[in-house]
């Protein structure tokens, strides 16, 4: 990403989330709440109006499904469902005593937006690049009546290091027992950096946390992981997937910074709960939603 310019894929996400809105077989996946946030999300800059007037032509969302097919099929719903199944475990583990909730790469995500006035006690921080928090604060100030234990912490993470701003943030506190939600981002990581970042949670949490992320599963393990002009796209963008991994080998992977893997869900599973009478609907099924659980450490213990 340059240092000027938003997160393409947070702008993907957005109308993506309001392509299924608009579709008369998923368009009750996305709550009114939802939709009118992304629709605010997108009409705040000029790069998202373009996303927008794209979601208002009815040649454009005709055609939607045929691009999906030739680069990723279903993925528009899976955006929403994926997002369903990090708001369960989020919700899940607020219930259990979570003070703190910190979206690493939370792009123009709603869930913090949301959840804030539901709990006010709880501390909402969201993390990305300074030009996609720019456009998200001029929305959330169209927007108004944002929720003040909401803040937006700035951090380029080809520069700067995550464990130093937070360390530095007045928002951010070590001693509270914190839910870190990482969303579609770990794919584009070396497996020695997804390692060194887990580990830097570790080091910044004097309490448990719960951690919920995304990994991409091996090519041809799923139905619809891909299309035949995906590699070609990625290739052009630079953007090359660099860890994907297999949810029966996650377990061992999460051991290496010992954390426990609490659950695994896809989307597909999570549709047939939520949906099991609406069929000829394509979900994406190459990316899962993973869930792991620490339990609170002893800090430098005495000997």
């Amino acid at each position: 990403m340059k240092d000027d310019k938003v997160s393409s894929t947070a702008f993907s996400v957005a109308q993506g989330i309001l392509l299924v809105s608009r579709n008369g077989k998923t368009a009750s996946l996305v709550n009114p709440l939802e939709k009118s946030f992304y629709e605010k999300i997108l009409l705040a800059s000029e790069s998202g109006r373009k996303k927008w007037k794209q979601v208002q032509s009815p040649v454009f969302r005709f055609f939607v499904p045929f691009l999906e097919r030739l680069m990723i099929p279903g993925l528009t719903v899976h955006y929403v469902l994926r997002k369903k199944a990090i708001e369960d475990f989020t919700r899940s583990a607020l219930a259990k005593g979570a003070k703190q909730v910190v979206n690493l790469g939370a792009g123009f995500d709603s869930l913090a937006w949301r959840l804030c006035p539901e709990f006010p006690k709880v501390r909402f921080i969201e993390v990305d690049h300074p030009a996609t928090h720019k456009v998200k604060k001029e929305a959330l100030q169209a927007i108004g009546d944002v929720s003040k234990n909401l803040h937006l912490l700035d951090v380029d993470f080809n520069k700067d290091s995550l464990e130093k701003k937070l360390g530095k943030s007045a928002h951010f506190k070590p001693n509270l027992s914190t839910v870190f939600i990482i969303e579609g981002v770990l794919m584009y990581l070396d497996e020695d950096k997804i390692v060194a970042l887990f580990d830097s949670l570790k080091k910044i949490t004097s309490k448990g946390f719960r951690l919920v992320f995304t990994f991409i599963t091996p090519d041809g393990e799923g139905k619809y992981t891909h299309g035949p002009l995906l590699s070609l796209y990625l290739k052009i963008k630079n953007e090359p997937l660099n860890w994907k991994i297999n949810a029966t080998d996650l377990k061992k992977f999460m051991g290496k910074n010992k954390i426990p893997l609490y659950a695994v869900v896809k989307s597909e599973d999570i549709f047939k709960k939520l949906m099991p009478q609406t069929k000829n609907v394509i979900v994406h099924d190459g990316e899962w939603i993973a869930c792991a659980d620490l339990k609170e450490q002893v800090k430098n213990p005495k000997k």
